[in-house]
């Protein structure tokens, strides 16, 4: 039997295989042992395994620490970036839980862990980058702080009592966002870094970014009144504070390359600290809108004004500010009306869907009927 015949002026064109990208290979295997490493460590603040971590891990590096156990390293002289991370996580116990790798990319919880409550991604990812930035000596201020998950009080402590180390600073920048695509812009619906930095970023890490005004409250938003760029960028984890939570590691070991080769000190500075500026909400979605009344409250810890600029059919209305209330929430039901996107987008963040919300309200509202009495049935 002959072969086909080969067709004139025609060459085969070669299969081209591309490895797969593997954590293993010996470029990013160094990479992978750390990363898990640091994952193995559940940190609820102030615990001893938080004491653990922070001692293996970050005391090397020649911090520094105030009172409240922030801890500080600079690098370079007159540093004009702050680079943030926290070293707690919601873990609801302290110790060392067992994670390992699922499809050769997504680092989670080991299937036979049965004590850990999440991965803690958010923020060992963070953690992670900021140590690798040490290590190349990128300029910046690098502060691990304490205590981000039960209201951001180690950012507040810097703010409140070290104010002078932060005054002259233009960026504040952390690692802690989920997926691999976001660069934030607002934090609360409040605008905390301009669209031209967080564009600027986006194309030089070269990797898909783009601006996101959906943030969340995290250290960062706190130093927003003193530092003009306050951003979080997508560190790579995906349901965070949740048992199902992973983190992607061919992006975060990409990342750490392309952050390394972004010129930081050459991105635009625009934003002003003093201008409070909050999306605007309409009918049907919103629009960014600057809106400023002295004497006006923010959120807590922050003077600002508060309110919305109404915009409907193209129709500017009279500006509105809802009446503060002198009471402070004391109940997760007063919280959510008084902040309904804050509650929505920290749900988000947890990993909860509409899905999950939609089965859990039926639920809610049809419980399954009492069982029958023994005693009545025959």
């Amino acid at each position: 039997m002959t072969g086909l015949p080969a067709i004139k002026g025609s060459e085969p064109t070669p299969l081209i295989i591309r490895p797969k990208w593997s954590p293993y290979d010996k470029k990013h295997r160094h990479h992978t042992h750390r990363i898990i490493d640091i994952h193995q460590f559940r940190r609820p603040d102030t615990s001893v395994s938080e004491s653990a971590f922070i001692s293996k891990f970050i005391i090397p590096l020649g911090v520094s620490s105030d009172k409240y156990g922030n801890l500080y390293k600079v690098i370079g002289k007159e540093p004009k970036i702050l680079w943030s991370c926290h070293t707690d996580t919601v873990h609801n116990k302290a110790g060392i839980q067992q994670v390992s790798i699922w499809g050769q990319k997504k680092l989670k919880l080991a299937s036979a862990e049965e004590h850990s409550s999440c991965l803690g991604a958010d923020d060992g990812a963070g953690v992670w980058m900021l140590i690798e930035l040490i290590k190349a000596k990128v300029p910046g201020l690098y502060v691990f702080h304490r205590n981000e998950e039960h209201g951001c009080k180690g950012s507040k402590f810097v703010l409140d009592h070290h104010r002078d180390v932060i005054t002259d600073l233009k960026a504040a920048i952390a690692f802690d966002r989920r997926g691999t695509r976001d660069i934030i812009t607002h934090q609360c619906s409040v605008r905390t870094c301009s669209d031209a930095f967080a564009e600027a970023v986006a194309e030089g890490l070269g990797m898909g970014h783009c601006p996101d005004d959906g943030g969340a409250f995290t250290d960062t938003e706190t130093y927003r009144s003193v530092i003009p760029e306050c951003t979080n960028i997508a560190a790579g984890y995906d349901g965070a504070h949740g048992k199902g939570e992973s983190l992607d590691l061919e992006y975060l070991i990409n990342l750490r390359s392309a952050a390394l080769a972004l010129k930081w000190d050459k991105l635009p500075i625009v934003r002003d600290p003093t201008k409070y500026e909050r999306k605007s909400y309409y009918y049907g979605g919103y629009k960014k809108g600057e809106h400023l009344a002295p004497g006006a409250t923010s959120y807590p810890g922050h003077a600002g004004p508060q309110g919305w600029e109404n915009d409907y059919m193209g129709h500017e209305f009279d500006k509105y500010t809802p009446p503060s209330s002198s009471k402070e929430p004391t109940t997760i039901l007063e919280y959510i009306k008084q902040k309904p996107e804050v509650v929505a987008d920290l749900l988000e963040q947890w990993g909860m869907s509409v899905k999950d919300i939609k089965d859990y309200v039926e639920a809610a509202n049809n419980p399954l009927p009492a069982p029958a009495d023994p005693a009545q049935t025959g």
